[in-house]
């Protein structure tokens, strides 16, 4: 069960690295709508880009814990199931941006 937990682990973190970089680029869009100069643009992408890949490992590492633990409880695929229901409405609202 422990192979499935880390398949899981990586399918749902590699959806929210993708997310992230979808994010990234719907907060450069709203940027844009803001302003026009193009250093700001810049330096909220980079923040963006830090911001988001700073959630993004801390994700990553929370959830192999979780996904760990949801093994021994017999609960692996209710917590997948909820985590990727998560990312899915994250990618909608961004497609939405």
């Amino acid at each position: 069960m422990y192979v499935a937990c880390y398949v899981t682990w990586v399918a749902l973190s590699v959806l929210g690295l993708y997310v992230a970089i979808v994010w990234r680029s719907a907060t450069i869009d709203l940027t844009t709508l803001v302003t026009d100069d193009v250093l700001s643009i810049a330096l909220a992408d980079k923040v963006v880009v830090i911001l988001l890949m700073l959630a993004w490992l801390v994700f990553v590492v929370v959830l192999e814990t979780y996904l760990r633990a949801a093994v021994t409880h017999d609960r692996l695929w209710s917590l997948a199931a909820k985590v990727l229901v998560a990312e899915v409405v994250l990618l909608a609202v961004a497609y939405l941006v």
